[in-house]
């Protein structure tokens, strides 16, 4: 289900070997649209990470976190056991989420163990 959502703007560079996803909706679309925060967690083979790196395109500057109010928004309402932790944000290379969820706002973030978090949202 996941490979599908991700895929319907670009082939997914790799196959997933687990994934995990959350969708947080802001407002109740009465008055004026609701908003939308995605979370993905993907797990792919640590040799498959250049074929996603090569596949995104970098992060734009105003995706980039600038103090712990970025952190704490870039995170689910609802903690998730799979979800990136403040202290491993650190450790990932950051990437334009556009490609992979057709939203220009969030990042993709890459750890080295294969481990991808993508977070989106619409504004």
């Amino acid at each position: 289900m996941i490979s599908k959502l991700l895929s319907k703007t670009t082939p997914l560079p790799s196959a997933l070997l687990d994934a995990h996803f959350v969708e947080e909706q802001i407002g109740d679309g009465r008055i004026g649209p609701s908003d939308f925060k995605a979370f993905y967690a993907l797990t792919v083979a640590p040799d498959g990470l250049p074929v996603w790196r090569a596949a995104l395109s970098e992060s734009k500057t105003w995706n980039r976190f600038s103090n712990d109010d970025d952190i704490r928004r870039a995170a689910p309402k609802k903690a998730q056991p799979w979800w990136v932790s403040g202290a491993d944000l650190g450790a990932l290379e950051f990437y334009s989420p556009e490609s992979l969820t057709g939203r220009f706002n969030g990042w993709v973030g890459i750890a080295p163990d294969g481990r991808i978090f993508v977070y989106s949202f619409t504004m």
